[in-house]
């Protein structure tokens, strides 16, 4: 394990110490068959060979960059969380708030993904089915005889992947409003004679990436705003310079401008993903491979190396890097909506010093590093940022007694989970929304890219 910001970025530049292994690892979850495991592990350690997961990187990193492919997800992401808001009116509506965010926001990025006629549309009981198998992975993996010691992840797992089976024969994935990502993923499997059954069910590891972390972290993310009335109020002040409200029936939120225009909202996300991040980001040393370490702060003691030998498995913890008192000060355990402000240098009452913005922006990485570095966060970005952007400007939300909503304190983190979750009586917490007054009207409409995607 190392923990040092300075070594992990170290780390994350070396291409010997691989996340492929994991990926591999993990694909056994779904089943595939003996052929179907040979082709997806054949040559994956070796970057100078052709591979099956070195196009499929490829191909996934190209559709996830940001430009066209990635726009027309936003937008469709966008446009079903959309139609959910527009749903909500002046009258007082009681909600689960994580379940209905989860279901919100699987439902939205199913349909970003895989079209029209994705597997929750025909079928939305299968949502539930799918949070079965997300978050009982762990005795999927771990216990023997999964039928009978792991059922409800189990059955959660056969019911997605009949569904994708159907919806991959039913040749769905060549639809006009698939994503790139999608047709891409198939297009590899195919070259490399992936049978189309055995791509069908590896896209249960789709579904995966895209609703594991992001449903939680707009949850803690609505929780921290919500709860503190004077955020809410400086956000709606900032997003008054993105929005375009066209009379009383519809606002457009240009989410090409948060990163410029919104820096309190995108501090208020790093925030999250900083105290609610926890991926464990473990690599494979697939050769023998020394790492060099400086030192860091007034205390360094001169360059050390470590060798880290061929066949191990190194893990590099964020929650350590995040929750850091050296490298976030004596208020690291407390939400500071306007801490990444200070970072940034766009708070002109910064107390940080230099070096220690540095240092922090060495420690920060929630979404991983180096040639494993997440390719889905602007993604994620676009549609949590985009979520609570309309949120905060056309809603009322309290607790379910009509008070401030307060913040839930029970949090838990299996080892499968990248981000933090709710447990017990506050996953179930619920609360009151209804319109604000002038805003009772509005149908939501978003800006996402170089192309205006409505």
């Amino acid at each position: 394990m190392i923990t040092s910001p300075q070594l992990i970025q170290a780390a994350f530049r070396q291409r010997t110490l691989s996340f492929d292994p994991v990926i591999l690892e993990f694909n056994n979850l779904f089943g595939f068959s003996p052929k179907a495991t040979e082709i997806v592990w054949r040559n994956h350690d070796n970057e100078k060979v052709d591979s099956y997961m070195l196009d499929l990187h490829k191909s996934m990193h190209e559709s996830l960059i940001i430009g066209p492919a990635l726009y027309e997800m936003n937008g469709s992401v966008l446009r079903t969380i959309g139609k959910e808001l527009n749903s909500i009116g002046r009258e007082i509506e009681t909600k689960p708030l994580f379940l209905w965010l989860r279901n919100t926001l699987s439902v939205a990025s199913s349909a970003a993904l895989f079209g029209s006629n994705h597997i929750f549309a025909k079928d939305q009981s299968l949502v539930d089915a799918y949070w079965d198998f997300e978050t009982n992975i762990l005795p999927l993996m771990a216990y023997p005889y999964p039928a009978l010691t792991a059922r409800k992840a189990y059955n959660g797992r056969a019911r997605i992947q009949t569904a994708l089976r159907a919806y991959f024969n039913a040749g769905h994935y060549n639809d006009e409003d698939v994503s790139a990502m999608v047709k891409g993923r198939a297009r590899v499997g195919a070259k490399w004679g992936l049978p189309i059954d055995e791509v069908a069910i590896s896209e249960l590891g789709t579904l995966f990436a895209s609703t594991s972390n992001a449903s939680p972290t707009l949850f803690w993310m609505f929780c921290f705003v919500f709860s503190d009335p004077k955020l809410i109020q400086d956000l709606q002040k900032e997003l008054s310079a993105v929005v375009e409200k066209n009379g009383d029936t519809e606002c457009v939120i240009d989410i090409r401008k948060f990163s410029q225009h919104c820096p309190l909202l995108v501090s208020s996300y790093q925030e999250t993903m900083r105290l609610m991040s926890a991926h464990t980001g473990n690599r494979f040393v697939l050769a023998d491979t020394v790492l060099k370490y400086e030192g860091e702060g007034p205390d360094a003691k001169g360059a050390r190396t470590y060798l880290l030998k061929k066949g191990f498995m190194l893990n590099v913890p964020s929650s350590i890097a995040h929750n850091s008192p050296e490298v976030w000060g004596p208020t690291v355990n407390v939400y500071d909506a306007r801490r990444f402000l200070k970072r940034d240098e766009t708070d002109a009452d910064s107390d940080v010093t230099k070096d220690q913005k540095k240092l922090q922006k060495t420690a920060y990485f929630p979404f991983g590093g180096g040639r494993s570095l997440c390719p889905g966060r602007h993604f994620v970005f676009a549609e949590a940022l985009g979520t609570v952007a309309a949120l905060v400007l056309g809603y009322e939300i309290t607790g379910e007694d009509g008070d401030t909503l307060k913040m839930p304190i029970k949090r838990q983190q299996n080892m499968s989970d990248g981000t933090k979750k709710p447990v017990g009586e506050e996953a179930k917490m619920r609360i009151q929304i209804r319109r604000r007054v002038g805003w009772e009207k509005i149908n939501w409409s978003f800006v996402v890219g170089a192309k205006d995607e409505r």
